[in-house]
């Protein structure tokens, strides 16, 4: 099996939160799920790729989640140590927790202004190995399939690729 390694950006819709004493946001929002996600390559092409269960809940993927900062757009692309003290809005506080086919995380963000700004869903950004494998999936074409799941950071968004659930 030929593997390539690619990052990628998938959003959900905020879940139920609260405001903390503090001001901040609390939530335990579905931050992503199984299926098949559509992605559009830098020359418009577009392709499908499988986010199978067994990949989604690998541990090693769920475990990944705890600590990643949550961060305002996807602008600031790969955070690491040189820019998460300006990109950090929040934290995800938990590992990845299964909840049917979706993924849950608990979060905080801690400049809940951002939100005053209208973007209210989230998107993980993560890196995975893609399988160059084609096929179909509970009835739908899929190009490749997503192993190796692991969470760069999770950012506010106007639009959510994994639903709007």
């Amino acid at each position: 099996m030929k593997l390539k390694k690619v990052s990628r950006l998938d959003s959900v819709p905020l879940g139920e939160a609260f405001f903390t004493p503090e001001g901040y946001l609390r939530d335990r929002p579905i931050v992503t799920t199984c299926g098949i996600f559509e992605y559009e390559d830098d020359d418009g092409t577009v392709h499908y790729e499988l986010r199978l269960p067994e990949d989604v809940f690998e541990p090693d993927s769920l475990k990944s989640y705890k600590g990643k900062p949550v961060i305002y757009t996807h602008n600031a692309g790969e955070i690491t140590k040189d820019n998460v003290s300006r990109e950090t809005i929040g934290t995800v506080l938990s590992d990845g927790i299964r909840d049917g086919t979706d993924v849950r995380a608990e979060i905080v963000i801690h400049d809940a202004d951002k939100l005053q700004r209208g973007l209210r869903e989230l998107s993980l950004g993560y890196d995975c190995d893609l399988e160059e494998k084609s096929g179909t999936w509970e009835g739908q074409h899929y190009d490749c399939i997503q192993h190796n799941i692991r969470i760069n950071h999770l950012a506010l968004v106007d639009t959510a690729r994994a639903g709007h659930r």
